[in-house]
Formats: structure tokens, C-alpha cells, sequence
């Protein structure tokens, strides 16, 4: 009976910290609107082998369960996964990114999306790029290009994403402004979140 409640243990506690670190990969991937549904799962399969396994330790003396719920939960709540994820996006694809923009100042990409002339759809080398469908806005600032990479791509006002800026100075009115949070990564680059 130990072994099984702590393989429960195990793999509630594992696709709790996955769901986690990977989020804003599945979400890209399920859409914002059944994340939710799998975030609920999820907390729910853990919390019922949290109470049996609570349980077990109070009747019958055995701990690693519980232990284990403990260390992950733990991890789920003091380790800052998403700004770990989203550094690691930024330095993992910079070096695209910036051919990205260097092909929309030589002209290579032009707006492709007819409704707007503030969208590029990238090529499919790119689309990782840009999340929510391989889109990127873009805003010309004098003979350069200010570019929005999403991260998320929610619903209506509800985005995040990368920002080139070719600037010394941040443009608050960039791509209708309203930021919530705006974060310098490095020079040129910002984490941008609306909500």
C-alpha cells in the first residue's frame, strides 16, 4: 500500500511541477481556453492524494508520501518557474529574433495579414518565435522597426511577449500602450505583460 500511494505521490507531484514549467508551451498548444481545465485537474489529483496521504501518515506511520507532496509543493511555490521559462525563451531564440528583424528592416517580411499592416505572419523556420500562431506586431520608428514577440497570446487585451526597441528610450505608446508590467531584459529588449 506504501508503494502505491507514494507512486501517486510521485506523479501527482510531477505533473504538478510540469504543468508548472511548461505552461506556457501547453497553453500555446491546448489554448487559453482549456488550460484551465487542465490546471483544474491537475490541483484536484493532487490534492486528493495530499488527503490520502495525509491520512496514511496519521494511521499507519508512513511519511515518503507525504514527504513528497511536501517537496513539491514547495518547489511549486518558491520557485519562480514562469521568469525562469521566459529568460530562458529569450536567450534560447535571440539570435532568430534578431534575424527576424533584420528581415523585416530589409523588407524581407512585410505585413501579411490583409486586416492589419501591424502584423507579420513569420515563415514556419520562425513561427516558434512568436506563440498564439506565428504572428509578430510591428511598429516602424523612423527608418527602424520596434517588433512584438508574443509569449502568450490571449484574449482581447490579455498578452505578453518580448519587445525589440531600436531606441535608447522605451515608447509607452508602442502597439497601443497599457502595459501592466514592462520589464527591461537588456538593452533594446523588454518582457512586456498586458492585461
Amino acid at each position: 500500500m506504501e508503494k502505491q500511494f507514494l507512486g501517486l505521490a510521485f506523479i501527482s507531484s510531477i505533473s504538478l511541477l510540469l504543468l508548472a514549467i511548461l505552461q506556457w508551451e501547453l497553453v500555446d498548444f491546448f489554448t487559453p481556453f482549456f488550460m484551465p481545465v487542465i490546471w483544474l485537474c491537475a490541483v484536484i489529483f493532487f490534492l486528493v492524494v495530499a488527503i490520502a496521504s495525509i491520512s496514511i501518515a496519521v494511521k499507519e506511520k508512513v511519511w515518503k508520501p507525504l514527504l513528497v507532496q511536501g517537496v513539491a509543493l514547495s518547489l511549486y511555490l518558491f520557485v519562480p518557474f514562469t521568469s525562469i521559462m521566459i529568460s530562458l525563451d529569450f536567450y534560447l531564440y535571440k539570435s532568430a529574433r534578431q534575424e527576424v528583424i533584420r528581415m523585416v528592416e530589409s523588407q524581407e517580411l512585410r505585413p501579411t495579414v490583409s486586416e492589419t499592416s501591424s502584423l507579420i505572419h513569420l515563415p514556419p523556420k520562425y513561427e516558434r518565435l512568436s506563440k498564439g500562431g506565428g504572428d509578430i506586431m510591428v511598429k516602424k520608428q523612423g527608418d527602424k522597426y520596434a517588433l512584438f514577440f508574443f509569449t502568450f497570446r490571449g484574449m482581447l487585451d490579455n498578452f505578453s511577449g518580448f519587445m525589440y526597441v531600436p531606441s535608447e528610450q522605451f515608447p509607452t505608446d508602442a502597439f497601443g500602450g497599457g502595459f501592466a508590467e514592462i520589464q527591461e531584459i537588456e538593452k533594446h529588449w523588454y518582457w512586456i505583460g498586458s492585461h
